[in-house]
């Protein structure tokens, strides 16, 4: 076992037990304890066409949703099952390595869904890296998003 693995089994262990914990915690408090699925909230707001913007850098803690891997992270992208866990593992050895190419999302409002990175994105909130590098395709949108937002709060206008 290399040190890279090690960092990552311990990192895994820790992010794992919090994600139990939030869990617990969101129902108690009836909060949602999932990410935002990119599919539901296109439907919702009636979004149509993406324009690429490039790779950019943003901020991790606005990125609340995914395209498909939704229901396997936390609302705070942290994996809810140990059914993710060597990919999740071998996703941060690879950070140690070398670090990340970037993540693909669509860009709704002020917020972000991954296309393609969801174990990225998981595993640089568990390291708490501020940002991460993204390729961005953008959904015009009049309803302003923001992090704190659920498909039940959205302020539809």
């Amino acid at each position: 076992m290399s040190i890279y693995s090690g960092q990552a089994a311990v990192a895994f262990d820790r992010v794992k037990g919090e994600a139990d914990w939030e869990g617990w915690r969101n129902i108690l408090l009836r909060r949602p304890n999932t990410l935002l699925s990119f599919t539901a909230v296109k439907k919702t707001l009636n979004l149509s066409s993406a324009q690429d913007i490039g790779v950019q850098t943003i901020a991790v803690n606005d990125i609340v949703g995914s395209v498909g891997r939704y229901s396997e992270f936390s609302r705070t992208f942290k994996p809810k099952n140990r059914f993710t866990e060597q990919r999740w593992r071998r996703v941060a050895e690879s950070y140690y390595r070398r670090g990340f190419n970037p993540v693909k999302v669509f860009k709704v409002s002020h917020v972000y869904f991954v296309i393609d990175g969801n174990h990225r994105v998981s595993v640089s909130r568990a390291l708490n890296i501020k940002t991460i590098c993204a390729h961005i395709y953008e959904f015009k949108t009049q309803v302003t998003l923001n992090s704190l937002d659920d498909l039940n709060s959205f302020p539809l206008n």
